[in-house]
């Protein structure tokens, strides 16, 4: 029969060992990405008349204030960049296209809210984010003369109340880039297959 320390000792061990894979359990859960990439792979390509496909991004996040677009868990640069890879395809032989992401970001403006005594039994709208994407698909012959241009642009914008968490503004701004993303897709297949239609195929 196992003596009282014996037993003792067994259940300090049983007892670090459960907490340990307690905490364990919680820095999984901490550290699991609950975002996840946008992907446009659920639409056929658009297949075009040209050699390559090149990507240039003029849109520089600040990465400050006014703008949010670099806090975002996916933001509109990286999804239309995202974008670019599943929805387009080189299938030619000569010339390039050349996608411009112009625009992707996304600004924060304070609302002004009730400062009166009454104003704090209200939870007001508090903040309000304006996400702005506009990009330009050219069509560039071997002599690098643009022989084609399409362009697309899309915005939402969304309010946030005074009390909104980080993790409440988190599934905002998601949901803000899936629905840019949506409005933004549409637009521009209807725009290269209306501009750039000689060199889809």
């Amino acid at each position: 029969m196992p003596s009282i320390k014996l037993i003792a000792r067994r259940l300090v061990l049983f007892t670090i060992l459960v907490v340990v894979l307690g905490i364990a359990g919680c820095q999984s859960t901490t550290l699991e990405e609950p975002y996840p990439p946008l992907r446009f792979t659920n639409y056929p390509a658009i297949r075009l008349d040209v050699a390559n496909i090149e990507v240039e991004n003029a849109y520089v996040p600040p990465a400050a204030p006014p703008n949010v677009d670099h806090l975002f868990p996916v933001t509109p640069l990286e999804a239309t960049n995202q974008w670019i890879k599943d929805r387009l395809q080189a299938v030619g032989s000569v010339g390039r296209a050349r996608v411009v992401i112009a625009n992707a970001a996304s600004i924060a403006t304070s609302i002004e809210t009730n400062k009166s005594f009454s104003g704090y039994f209200i939870n007001e709208q508090a903040e309000r984010y304006t996400a702005n994407l506009e990009v330009v698909v050219e069509v560039l012959d071997n002599a690098g003369a643009r022989v084609g241009v399409a362009w697309a642009s899309s915005k939402r914008v969304q309010t946030v109340p005074e009390d909104a968490s980080l993790s409440d503004k988190d599934l905002v701004w998601y949901r803000m880039t899936d629905s840019l993303m949506t409005a933004f897709d549409k637009e521009m297949e209807r725009q290269i297959r209306s501009k750039l239609d000689r060199w889809v195929r």
